[in-house]
């Protein structure tokens, strides 16, 4: 038997032309039976034959060359004629069949029907927002709630969520009968959701059901006192029957405010659901909230999804309105979250006699951190305040750290009453011989290599010689240090200033702002903060304001300066820091005056009296700094610069700032910024 060469045949322009007229015809034909499945292979893109490829006896397959000695190409083929047929057919000698053709054959196989993906095209959808609202208010006019209904669902997609939240209601409430055309829309959606099976339709029937169900409650609230008895009962039954599809939030006030008559079990059945989706806790907490029940559900149950999710507000507010829950609440969360324990006892003025365990588990974090900082001594009696158990721990704390200066200080301090046994013996010892007992060494700070005060300090002057240093200057900075704030639990206390300082560049002013702020001296500062040829300067000027006001309620001294500039701002357009959000005043310094600042007394207790030489020094070269760096920035035109890079930011800080509102706008203001870019 002669064996059939598999070699590609070679085909003058004759047989090209004649295989050209057989395209037309087998092109829409189906493929015979016969066929081997070894010679098909899908393929991605149609192959389309180009006359002028044929005539040149080359074969093109999308506008490309195609090589017939190499095995790329092969498409779904169909042979014409007899003296092709071959193991490798070529794209040369066959046409392309239609998809359907494809498809039958690929169905013969289970391992090639996987490589087919059924995709739908879908026409690109046009939403016409303005269409869809007047076919809805037609609807609305002619009071067809189910045409109503369907024109909702329409809008019921991005782009039109905005206006079904917003003028859905204010169309509802025209109506006469606006109760009972609720009823009717949640029953039309009621039948869609049962009937419609379109995914993306869902979707929007899911999300509809919010501003549905919320509809109804605005409207029970306003319209239902107006019905009579039956009428009311009638309602009660129609809204009953809508409970599986109104959202929880919405029917636990429907149930509340229509006295629905629910069994328990099955709130606390939809309680259980919502408390264990971790995306609904906010509506499970208003649900148990709104129906009380809270002495229902199992302490745990109700609470550990809130506590594992960090919703702790929220699991504080639940409890809120029950001592019982909430002392087991503060319980619970102690080994969890001891500050947040201890916030609730303060927040809600409870007995802290009863949770002296959990201040000290609050407060010991702190404690340490203070004693790792050397500021122990200043802070520690004020922690502890009265709580013995928390007294011991930091006589422990400091002798298990051998600091032992700081131990004998706070035993005495705190009283034998505070320590044990072993704490006395230690004491004892120490009293003895002290030398034996070695103390942690405090690296000594070089002040050579910070920034010092060249001016001269006065701590608490005479009325007259503060008004006389402060008016004869147009150039003054201002910083305020604040009372310690490292325990203070209860969120939304405003900071309380210690120390003012008011610096000029002749001159450093400390003012002790623990004592009353008399009547003469406020209005000196008045008139120095509202002088408009004074220009005050500030490093985040506006929190040292705002705790000025907050001190000192009873007086408006502080609630208005007028000219601003906040250097922290400048800093951001000046090229002194890689990152120019983070700038500190330390680094400003050390770019500007080429020294940084000595923060060795920035964790001070400014509230105790009398206060450290150290920390009068400390306090104020931070409002004396400021006014160099002006100096040094405007000598070097810098600030023209910073000006017009940031000038909408700058010249909001020039704008004279209210402490406790918004920027006020004032017309000196482009005074200010012309006088400023003229002196550069």
């Amino acid at each position: 038997m002669q064996r059939r060469s598999t070699r590609p045949v070679e085909m003058d322009m004759e047989q090209k032309a004649r295989s050209r007229s057989s395209f037309s015809r087998v092109k829409n034909r189906s493929i015979s039976p016969n066929f081997g499945r070894s010679h098909f292979k899908k393929s991605s893109r149609n192959t389309e034959l180009s006359p002028s490829a044929l005539e040149d006896g080359e074969v093109m397959m999308d506008g490309r060359p195609f090589d017939k000695f190499s095995g790329r190409g092969r498409e779904i083929c169909s042979v014409n004629r007899p003296h092709l047929r071959a193991r490798s057919r070529s794209v040369t000698d066959v046409s392309a069949v239609n998809d359907s053709d494809a498809t039958d054959i690929l169905d013969r196989s289970a391992k090639n029907r996987k490589k087919i993906r059924n995709k739908a095209h879908f026409p690109k959808y046009h939403f016409d927002k303005t269409r869809f609202v007047e076919q809805f208010r037609a609807a609305l006019a002619a009071r067809d709630h189910r045409s109503c209904f369907y024109a909702l669902l329409r809008l019921s997609v991005k782009g039109g969520f905005d206006w079904v939240h917003q003028n859905l209601s204010e169309e509802i409430h025209t109506l006469e009968d606006t109760l009972w055309f609720c009823t009717s829309l949640i029953d039309c959606w009621k039948d869609a959701f049962r009937k419609e099976n379109h995914i993306a339709r869902q979707k929007s029937l899911s999300w509809l059901i919010g501003p549905l169900s919320s509809l109804l409650v605005q409207v029970c609230r306003t319209r239902f006192h107006l019905l009579c008895g039956s009428e009311q009962e009638r309602l009660r039954k129609i809204v009953l029957s809508f409970g599986e599809c109104i959202p929880a939030v919405s029917w636990s006030v429907l149930v509340m405010f229509l006295q629905l008559p629910v069994p328990e079990d099955e709130h606390l059945i939809r309680a259980r659901l919502l408390l264990q989706d971790t995306n609904h806790l906010n509506d499970a907490f208003h649900f148990i909230k709104n129906l009380s029940l809270q002495n229902l559900l199992k302490f745990e149950e109700m609470i550990s999804p809130f506590v594992f999710e960090k919703q702790l507000k929220l699991a504080a507010d639940l409890v809120k309105d029950d001592p019982d829950l909430q002392h087991q609440f503060i319980l619970f969360l102690r080994p969890i979250d001891a500050k947040f324990a201890y916030r609730i006892v303060l927040e809600n003025e409870l007995d802290p006699k009863r949770y002296l365990e959990i201040e000290a588990t609050a407060k010991l974090p702190t404690l340490r951190w203070l004693m790792q900082q050397h500021k122990l001594v200043e802070f520690a009696e004020e922690i502890c305040g009265d709580n013995i158990g928390l007294q011991c721990e930091v006589l422990k704390m400091t002798l298990r750290s051998k600091h032992v200066n700081e131990f004998v200080f706070l035993f005495e301090k705190f009283g034998a009453g505070a320590g044990d046994d072993d704490m006395i013996r230690a004491y004892r010892e120490y009293q003895l011989a002290p030398f034996d007992v070695p103390t942690p060494s405090v690296d000594n700070v070089n002040l050579v290599d910070y920034l010092t005060l060249p001016v001269p300090l006065l701590f608490e002057p005479d009325n007259t010689i503060l008004e006389q240093c402060l008016n004869n200057t147009t150039l003054i900075g201002i910083d305020a240090e604040y009372k310690p704030t490292f325990c203070n639990f209860v969120s939304g206390t405003p900071a309380q200033a210690a120390v003012l300082q008011l610096s000029s560049q002749s001159v450093s002013i400390v003012l002790d702002m623990c004592k009353p702020l008399s009547k003469e001296r406020a209005n000196i500062i008045r008139g120095v903060f509202r002088n408009p040829n004074i220009l005050k300067l500030g490093f985040a000027i506006r929190g040292d304001i705002r705790a000025l006001s907050a001190t000192f309620t009873d007086t408006d001294c502080f609630s208005l300066v007028s000219p601003v500039l906040d250097l922290q701002k400048v800093a951001r357009h000046l090229d002194v820091s890689g990152d120019q959000k983070l700038i500190s005043l330390s680094k400003l310094c050390e770019a500007v005056l080429h020294k940084p600042l000595c923060k060795t007394e920035q964790v001070s207790n400014w509230g105790i009296r009398p206060l450290r030489k150290e920390q009068l020094s400390y306090c104020a070269l931070d409002a004396y700094c400021l006014t160099d760096l002006y100096s040094k920035i405007v000598d070097r035109k810098l600030l023209s610069s910073a000006i017009k890079v940031g000038s909408e930011e700058i010249v909001d800080d020039l704008v004279i700032l209210h402490s406790m509102h918004e920027t006020i706008s004032d017309a000196r203001c482009g005074n200010v910024l012309h006088a400023m870019q003229e002196s550069v």
